[in-house]
Formats: structure tokens, sequence, C-alpha cells
């Protein structure tokens, strides 16, 4: 998951690349496209997706490759933004929430990122995108964006790993060479395995 965090601090981002180059062992990150020696098709198949791409995600495909406007309104008018909110109209608990110290007007919505019951959403999308669900909601106001924000990621991440010339290419291939314990869910059993940032990206309820 490629988030820009705090970098910018100078002293920080030091300290950072120093770790990452003491963990990875290398004085200068690689400048070539990623490699992997994971089956990743197979990981697939393995966590319960095994129709080809078309088939199994046909909502994503249908608004991954519309034009999607992005003003802040429009995302929080946005039919998924909306049904969410109506469903929970007078109910207990419900998903508006205020009175927290020091912001005690604000209100709050909590945030529908898991979306496993249709009458709540209007439609079903397999645990382990939550993560992602969360950011197409507040990028798109649409949930079944997650695979397009998450193909967003994946492109950026290669894009500067193959560029030695990206200001970020360092930070981003220190970052990709520290393989971490992770575990993927989707419609079968789950899966666990040490991955790099752009293996991840790439397995799906990862």
């Amino acid at each position: 998951m490629v988030l820009d965090m705090a970098v910018g601090q100078a002293g920080r981002d030091s300290d950072f690349r120093r770790r990452r180059r003491r963990q990875c062992g290398q004085k200068q990150p690689p400048s070539t496209h990623p490699t992997t020696n994971l089956d990743i098709p197979g990981i697939r198949q393995q966590i319960g997706y095994t129709e080809p791409f078309e088939k199994q995600f046909p909502q994503e495909i249908a608004v991954a490759t519309k034009h999607v406007d992005k003003d802040q309104e429009t995302v929080f008018l946005a039919p998924d933004w909306l049904k969410y909110l109506d469903s929970y109209k007078g109910k207990t608990p419900g998903v508006l929430y205020k009175g927290f110290p020091m912001v005690e007007d604000v209100v709050f919505v909590k945030h529908p990122n898991y979306w496993t019951r249709i009458d709540n959403h209007g439609k079903l999308i397999a645990n382990g995108q939550c993560y992602w669900i969360a950011l197409a909601l507040l990028l798109y106001g649409d949930a079944s964006c997650w695979l397009r924000v998450k193909a967003e990621h994946l492109n950026f991440l290669e894009e500067i790993l193959v560029n030695p010339q990206h200001p970020r290419h360092k930070f981003y291939a220190w970052e990709n060479q520290a393989r971490t314990l992770t575990q993927a869910t989707g419609t079968a059993q789950a899966w666990s395995g040490v991955v790099s940032l752009w293996e991840k990206l790439q397995i799906p309820g990862c």
C-alpha cells in the first residue's frame, strides 16, 4: 500500500532511509522492473478468485473504465454514500457521531468499508478489500472503484521503480525490498506469506 507519509521531513526521512539500507543490505536500490518468485495466479485461485478477470470483477471494471468526477460534493452525494446513510436512519447504533473532545460540534460518519449486507449497501464486495473500499469512497464516491484505486497504486509504484530519476525512486525501491508477512482473504480459504509491496498490490484481498 503506497501512502506518502511525512517523508518530506528531512530528519525522519533520512533516518528511515538508513534503517531501510541496513535491512536490505544494499547501498543502491535496483532500477529495473520488479520481479517475483511467487505464483500470484495460483494464490488468486487458492483464495477463491477462479474466474477470468472480466467475469470475476464486472462491476469494478464497469466503473473503472468510465469518467469519474472527483469534486467533493459529487463524491459525498454519490449513491453508495446516500444508500448507506439512508439504511441507518433511525437505527441504533447509527453511523453519525459527535461530541468528541475538542471537536464537539463536528459530525463524523462511520465509514462503510465492509460491504457484506445487500440491504445496507445495495451491492456486495468480498472481504479483504476494506482498505481499498475506504479510499475508493473518499476519492470517487463509489465502493466498486476499489479495484481502480488499487491499480492506480500499482501503476504509480511501477512508474517510480523503473525510473531512477524520479525523486521518490530510492524511497520506494528500498520500501519494496522490505518483505513482510501478510494475509489475503477471498471467497475460499485465506492465504498468508511474505511479500513485497509490489507483490501485495497484485493479490486480491491483500
